[in-house]
């Protein structure tokens, strides 16, 4: 309850504008929300929250679910109505963070992380972002697999409405992973950065978080600060994490992404000297899922085609030149080329 408070004060102040450090109330905000969970007191406290936000926030409920489990019915309402605007732009919030899977202490409800995410999904910066970016969020991360930090991001719905729908993107993510799964037994795939999890290959209600940035045409950008550290060798990272208890977290500066760290801070089983061990080998670097082997799988398996070659994918990804050419080489069969002759070796973990 706490953390929707917040969320709505944040919504009913209007558009962050990191030049004046003002929020803009010039324009009102319209909410389309859905409930997991809570009882029918639970349902009716939201509907006056937005009352008493009146008439700054205007609020329609679209459902009320019995499970708390986010599992993106709101995403899948927010997939409609950009097909049926795709000139408009689109919010996705929630007040409920995802959890990282295996791991007891949770951040699902933290107040200062709900605020900041939503102020800058929110703000003026993402809601203005250039051609050149179709999805803005607090935070982007490409790995372990491409998202936003709280997974509250503005998007275009030129771009929103060529992705698949939630519903179908989830049986769909299932499929994927029970092929690679296969795949890893094989030798095919290598997974030396970090362990699969259900999160991590998007399994049931974790295809929520892969939805957004599923599409080979996805051209991210974030607002959070980007702060490098002095002392990489010593601290094990090579970039700050963002400090949400503090004002500086509001210093929104818009950038393309990725241009932070691969993965987001404290992420269990990874560390910065791992990945550049990895990157140092080419058995790895070509069969390592969380790199374009496993992406382009799965952009073949959900959208039957590849990134063009004005993405940043073939930049930022090790041997991102060797990829793009297998791909005009091979099309739909670039992994299984690319990865055969490290395979056949069979390439001791």
């Amino acid at each position: 309850i706490l953390t929707l408070k917040a969320q709505f004060d944040v919504l009913s102040l209007g558009q962050y504008n990191i030049i004046t450090r003002y929020y803009d109330k010039k324009r009102p905000v319209s909410i389309y929300y859905s409930v997991s969970g809570g009882s029918p007191s639970n349902v009716e406290f939201v509907s006056s929250l937005c009352k008493s936000k009146s008439p700054r926030v205007t609020c329609r409920k679209l459902d009320h679910f019995r499970s708390t489990d986010v599992k993106g019915e709101t995403l899948q309402q927010l997939h409609r109505f950009c097909r049926s605007k795709p000139s408009s732009k689109v919010t996705y919030v929630t007040n409920q963070l995802p959890r990282e899977y295996g791991v007891n202490r949770t951040e699902t409800f933290s107040i200062q992380k709900v605020r900041a995410y939503t102020t800058a999904a929110t703000s003026k910066m993402c809601l203005k972002s250039r051609d050149k970016c179709n999805v803005c969020g607090m935070e982007f991360y490409p790995l372990p697999f491409q998202h936003f930090a709280g997974n509250m991001f503005s998007a275009s719905c030129g771009y929103v409405k060529n992705l698949i729908p939630p519903e179908q993107f989830e049986v769909a993510m299932n499929h994927i992973a029970d092929d690679v799964l296969i795949n890893h037994l094989e030798r095919a795939f290598t997974t030396e950065l970090t362990p699969f999890t259900p999160r991590n290959l998007g399994l049931h209600q974790y295809s929520i978080e892969h939805w957004i940035g599923s599409h080979p045409d996805f051209k991210p950008c974030d607002v959070a600060p980007v702060t490098k550290s002095w002392f990489p060798f010593l601290t094990g990272r090579s970039y700050i994490p963002n400090d949400y208890s503090s004002s500086r977290v509001y210093d929104f500066l818009w950038g393309l992404a990725p241009r932070r760290s691969s993965i987001p801070p404290n992420s269990r089983r990874f560390s910065e000297r791992k990945e550049s061990i990895v990157q140092r080998r080419d058995e790895f670097i070509f069969r390592e899922y969380y790199y374009l082997a496993g992406n382009l799988h799965r952009w073949y398996k959900l959208y039957n085609k590849a990134p063009p070659i004005t993405s940043w994918v073939w930049q930022w990804f090790p041997k991102g030149d060797d990829w793009w050419r297998g791909n005009v080489a091979y099309g739909s069969n670039v992994v299984e080329k690319l990865t055969e002759p490290f395979t056949d070796e069979g390439v001791a973990h």
